[in-house]
């Protein structure tokens, strides 16, 4: 009987299949801690951009709002209207800004000091 189960094709064969079934389980693995990093990756990337872009925004603002303050000295404030109004469209968080806007419009425009020198 013992030669008999050497002899047996189906003795010798049962293990192999259960090899390649004990390592099947890594190949979707695998793929899942890609597609897992490849995700991360993505939504970082996309969270970094969007800080950069309020980043620009923010200087953006910053720079036109400096400038708005030299036009209100310099009575041209029409321009300084202008650039408030755009600081208010690209960040209208500030209270500062709110309260300045309604104070600008109602100031009555110099019509010679919005002109600019001709050099």
């Amino acid at each position: 009987m013992s030669d008999l189960s050497h002899n047996d094709p189906t003795a010798t064969n049962s293990p192999e299949p259960r090899r390649r079934h004990r390592w099947i389980w890594l190949i979707p693995l695998t793929l899942g801690v890609i597609l897992l990093a490849a995700s991360i990756g993505y939504l970082v990337g996309v969270q970094q951009g969007q800080q950069a872009r309020q980043e620009a925004f923010g200087l953006s603002a910053d720079e036109q709002w400096g400038l708005a303050l030299e036009d209100l000295e310099a009575r041209r404030f029409e321009l300084a209207r202008q650039r408030i109004e755009y600081v208010i469209r690209l960040d209208p968080l500030p209270l500062a800004l709110q309260t300045a806007a309604p104070r600008v419009s109602s100031m009555k425009a110099d019509p010679k000091a919005e002109r600019a020198p001709n050099a």
